[in-house]
């Protein structure tokens, strides 16, 4: 989000606003409001905190800017008197049920938009949206395709049903289980999400990143530092893990695409694949048509089963059923 509040200001006072809508454009085009000779009718506004800290109630301390490359002159005759006053009395009205501290909640089911530090919230649902989660703010439940922005400093969701999505996690931030479609984007720092299950996918992990189980059609994009895959089922992937981030299980059909530094992988069953390893990489299993693309340096690998075929492309050789063919 670029900012807490974005509006559309006319010249009579009026101001057109969405909670959940941050830019101009899809505010214009939601009003329907002319663009011809727009700046001599309405400006586009923003308004946030000085400090950039959402979290500060204290209207004194909010901004109001005109996103406009000229600012008409009948906003600026009347900016002190008229129209900064009305937009700052709107975000005040917005800040006191959006921006929730220390509070402790058991449904939020009004489909808004929160800001929330320090709250304790049993359930969440019917595609409500926490923008921030920040301090120790704790989530039991969400459902009903309800999202959480990002989540900062040792903020929890426990469980997140059918598609509900959690965009970013920082710090120390956890997810204990997502069901259904549900999703999460980026983890940073030292965050954790517990297990994946149906369809459920984490775009990136860096750092010490941890990623208990991924069931069914699960996937992880790119695990980097120390970051752990435990165990993936279905047809789940991870697309790279970086450092000495390991992987314990892949089930099924699933994929792992490129390995480096220590990574390792436990077990590969069925038709799973591993891209490359690099560095001292390791692999414990390799099961029925499980196939190794390339693998460098002082790789190992532990076991290899049925019609398992390895693809040493440093050495050119292919083993097909523990038999080496010079390519």
């Amino acid at each position: 989000m670029c900012h807490f509040f974005s509006c559309i200001l006319d010249k009579k006072g009026k101001i057109y606003y969405d909670p959940f809508i941050d830019q101009h454009d899809e505010l214009i085009q939601k009003f329907k409001l002319k663009t011809k000779d727009d700046s001599k009718s309405w400006v586009r506004i923003e308004c946030h905190p000085e400090n950039n800290d959402v979290f500060d109630k204290k209207i004194k301390n909010w901004l109001v800017k005109v996103d406009e490359n000229t600012i008409p002159e009948w906003y600026e005759r009347q900016k002190k008197s008229l129209y900064e006053p009305l937009v700052l009395k709107t975000v005040q009205k917005l800040i006191k049920k959006m921006v929730l501290i220390n509070k402790k909640i058991d449904v939020i089911d009004d489909n808004n938009r929160y800001f929330i530090k320090d709250c304790n919230i049993n359930v969440i649902k019917n595609m409500t949206i926490l923008q921030i989660m920040a301090g120790n703010s704790q989530v039991g439940v969400l459902w009903d395709n309800s999202k959480v922005g990002v989540l900062q400093d040792n903020s929890q969701v426990g469980e997140l049903l059918d598609n509900s999505q959690v965009g970013e996690l920082r710090e120390n931030s956890q997810v204990g289980v997502l069901q259904g479609n549900s999703q999460v984007g980026v983890l940073r720092d030292n965050s954790k999400v517990g297990v994946l299950r149906e369809n459920s996918q984490v775009g990136e992990l860096l750092d010490n990143s941890q990623v208990g189980v991924l069931l069914d059609n699960s996937k992880v994009g790119v695990l980097q530092g120390n970051s752990k895959v435990g165990e993936l089922q279905g047809n789940s992937k991870v697309g790279v893990l970086q450092g000495n981030s390991q992987v314990g299980v892949l089930w099924d059909n699933s994929q792992v695409g490129e390995l480096q530094g220590n990574s390792k992988v436990g077990v590969l069953r069925e038709n799973s694949q591993v891209g490359e390893l690099w560095d001292n990489s390791k692999v414990g299993e390799l099961h029925d048509f499980s196939l190794i693309q390339k693998y460098s340096g002082t790789a190992i690998i532990k076991k290899i089963c049925n019609d398992a075929i390895i693809i040493d492309r440093t050495n050119k050789k292919i083993l097909v059923n523990k038999k080496e063919i010079d390519y």
